[in-house]
C-alpha cells in the first residue's frame, strides 16, 4: 500500500497528496491567501508583521517542497475517492467544457473545515473538480447547489457536476482571487474603480439579467434592518429614511440571486476577467440586485486598509473618502446596471443603496461586545441616508 498523504494540522487540518506539485501549493497559496484577507493589521499583536506578510503573500514554491517533504503515510479510503472520481469521470465532464474528456493522473488536497470535508481533485497539477462533503447539517451545501444551478446560465460560478461518494462535485474555476491593494483612508479619496472589479460588477448585472423572477424578494437583510431601527442609535430623518427604503424593497415584485459573500477571496480573476464566484453557500435565491456589487466594493476597501492599519476608526475614514470620491461614484453606477438588468426604476438604486447599509450596521450592532456608536456602516449609512 503506497504512502503518499501527509497530515498537516497547523494552521489548518489537511492532508495532502505529496505525489504532484499541485496540492501542495494550493495548500500553500490558502494560507498565503488567509493572511492577506483576514485584516492582518487588526490582529491585536504584532499587526505590523503579520501586516507585511499579508502584503508580500508566502513563497509558495518553498513552502510547497517544504510540505512535501514532510513524513507520508497510506490513506486508502482517499485513495479509494479518487478511484472513484475517475471511474465517474465522464458523467463529470459531460457537464463541464473546463473537465478533459477522459481523466489524468488524480491526486488529491482535503481540507477539513467544521461544515464541511472539501477535497480539491488534481490533474497534471491542475485543479480541476472541487468535492464538498458535509461533515454536520447538509443544508449549506444543498442551497450551495440549487444557487449554482441557477447561476449557471449567468457563467458567474461553477457549474455543479452531480456527486461523487456522496460528497457534492463541481468545476473548479481557473484564476486566482481578486488581489487587493493596500490602502490609506487618504488613499481611498484617491482609489480609482478598476477593470477588475469593472468586470465583476458586470458579471453580478448579467447574475441579476438571468435570475431575475417576478417573486417578492425576502432577504435576509431585513431583519437586521429592523434591529437597527428597533434599537439603533438613529436620529428622526435617517430612522425615516431607512425604513420608508425597508417598505419599498418589502414591496417589490422582483428578486434575484445573490451570492451574498462577494469579498475578494471568493471573486476570481484571470488578469481583468473574472472567471466567476465561488463558496455559494450563503446564497439567496429571492435577493435584491446590486447588493453584490456594492458588498465587493466595500469589502475591496476593507481588505485593502486591513494590510495597513486597522479599526473601527480607520474604516470609518477610510470609508467617507472613498464615498467621497469616484471609487464609490462608479460603484453606485455599477450597481445601477444591476438594478436595471434585473428590470427595477432607476430609483431604486438607491433605496437598496441604503437599505444594504442599513443591514451592515444591524448586523455588527448585534454582534457582541460592539458599540453602535463605533460601527463604520452606520456612519456610512449617515453619509448616504
Amino acid at each position: 500500500m503506497s504512502s503518499h498523504w501527509v497530515h498537516v494540522r497547523r494552521p489548518w487540518q489537511a492532508v495532502i497528496d505529496s505525489r504532484a506539485v499541485g496540492p501542495a501549493r494550493h495548500y500553500a497559496a490558502i494560507i498565503g491567501q488567509a493572511l492577506r484577507y483576514s485584516l492582518p493589521a487588526a490582529r491585536p499583536r504584532a499587526a505590523w508583521a503579520w501586516s507585511l506578510l499579508g502584503r508580500t503573500g508566502v513563497p509558495e514554491g518553498p513552502v510547497a517542497a517544504a510540505l512535501r517533504r514532510l513524513p507520508a503515510q497510506p490513506r486508502p479510503d482517499l485513495d479509494r475517492l479518487l478511484a472513484e472520481t475517475a471511474a465517474r469521470w465522464p458523467e463529470l465532464a459531460v457537464h463541464s467544457q473546463r473537465l478533459p474528456p477522459e481523466p489524468p493522473e488524480l491526486a488529491g488536497l482535503v481540507l477539513e473545515r467544521l461544515a464541511a470535508r472539501i477535497v480539491f481533485v488534481f490533474g497534471d497539477d491542475q485543479l480541476l473538480v472541487v468535492l464538498k462533503q458535509a461533515t454536520g447539517p447538509a443544508e449549506a451545501l444543498e442551497r450551495e447547489t440549487a444557487a449554482l444551478q441557477l447561476a449557471g446560465p449567468a457563467g458567474v460560478g461553477p457549474l455543479p457536476l452531480g456527486r461523487v461518494s456522496g460528497a457534492h462535485a463541481q468545476e473548479a474555476l481557473p484564476g486566482a482571487p481578486l488581489r487587493v491593494v493596500a490602502l490609506t483612508p487618504a488613499r481611498c479619496r484617491e482609489l480609482e474603480w478598476s477593470p477588475a472589479l469593472a468586470a465583476i460588477a458586470r458579471g453580478f448585472a448579467t447574475l441579476a439579467e438571468t435570475t431575475a423572477t417576478s417573486d417578492r424578494p425576502a432577504p435576509a437583510c431585513l431583519a437586521f434592518v429592523d434591529a437597527l431601527l428597533e434599537r439603533g442609535p438613529l436620529h428622526g430623518r435617517l430612522r425615516a429614511r431607512l425604513a420608508a427604503a425597508a417598505r419599498d424593497v418589502r414591496g417589490l415584485s422582483s428578486s434575484v440571486l445573490c451570492h451574498l459573500d462577494s469579498s475578494p477571496q471568493n471573486l476570481l480573476m484571470n488578469g481583468d476577467r473574472f472567471t466567476g464566484a465561488v463558496d455559494w453557500e450563503l446564497a439567496e435565491p429571492r435577493g435584491l440586485p446590486g447588493v453584490d456589487v456594492l458588498n465587493s466594493a466595500i469589502s475591496f476597501l476593507e481588505h485593502g486598509l486591513g494590510l495597513v492599519r486597522f479599526n473601527d476608526e480607520i474604516a470609518v475614514a477610510g470609508f467617507r473618502a472613498a464615498l467621497e470620491g469616484g471609487y464609490w461614484e462608479a460603484a453606485r453606477a455599477e450597481m445601477g446596471q444591476a438594478v436595471a438588468a434585473a428590470g427595477l426604476p432607476e430609483h431604486y438604486t438607491e433605496v437598496i443603496e441604503v437599505v444594504f447599509w442599513g443591514a451592515q450596521a444591524g448586523t455588527l450592532m448585534m454582534a457582541p461586545g460592539r458599540s453602535a456608536a463605533s460601527i463604520p456602516a452606520l456612519k456610512a449609512l449617515e453619509a448616504v441616508g
